[in-house]
């Protein structure tokens, strides 16, 4: 599949996508965006007038996530995604948040002007991840940080992970395909994982990078990773 063909299809699926993903997730993606925001944060020595850049925004979950960790604090979040059709979904559900037409490997940013890049499960559907890490590279402040939030594959997983994948690959398609009626898209879903690195190899990406948290959830299927540049 090419990038534009990934782009093609979450424009399919926007109208549904926030309704399906909470059936299919059970809601415990939330969760796991909280946690991808209070670790991040972490890292940074002010949370006052952040410029936060969120990656592959799709609809806004995760600018919810910042929204929510930074209550009452001025900050700047801009979201950034390849799809119109998420995009425009995302402006009307967060009027007062600045979006952007982009993608990983071509931010809509100044060299050196963002403190923290997010990209929730996005990043393996950015098919020059490389060139993706240069560009986080380029607009990343001096210590600035990236949080990954994404799902991994286990070069060999447990029993118990082995039921964990089965439900991915094979009950979500099917669950995904009929809420959407996009068969495609929620087949696409488990094959990207499938074909994804694993943690370690993801994380080695980032070579000019500091591994500074790593989290591991759903029995290592998902994966919160922070690293500063």
């Amino acid at each position: 599949m090419t990038q534009n063909d990934i782009i093609k299809m979450f424009d399919d699926i926007a109208n549904k996508y926030d309704f399906v993903n909470r059936i299919i997730s059970f809601g415990i993606d939330k969760k796991w965006r909280r946690v991808a925001v209070k670790e991040s944060l972490k890292f940074i020595t002010h949370t006052n007038n952040l410029i936060i850049a969120d990656v592959a925004c799709g609809t806004g979950d995760m600018i919810k996530a910042w929204q929510d960790g930074l209550a009452h604090q001025p900050n700047q979040i801009i979201g950034v995604d390849p799809s119109k059709n998420m995009l425009n979904i995302a402006k009307y559900k967060f009027a007062n948040v600045k979006f952007a037409l982009g993608s990983a490997t071509n931010l809509p940013f100044e060299d050196n002007s963002v403190d923290i890049i997010s990209i929730a499960f996005g990043i393996r559907n950015v098919i020059d991840i490389k060139n993706a890490v240069k560009e986080f590279e380029r607009v990343l402040k001096h210590n600035g940080i990236v949080v990954i939030l994404e799902f991994t594959k286990e070069t060999n997983p447990s029993y118990l992970r082995k039921i964990v994948d089965y439900y991915t690959n094979t009950i979500l398609p099917k669950i995904g395909s009929y809420l959407s009626n996009n068969k495609q898209a929620y087949t696409y879903l488990p094959q990207s994982i499938q074909n994804f690195q694993t943690t370690d190899e993801l994380i080695a990406l980032f070579d000019n990078f500091t591994l500074k948290k790593l989290k591991k959830y759903n029995l290592n299927q998902v994966n919160i990773i922070v690293l500063q540049r």
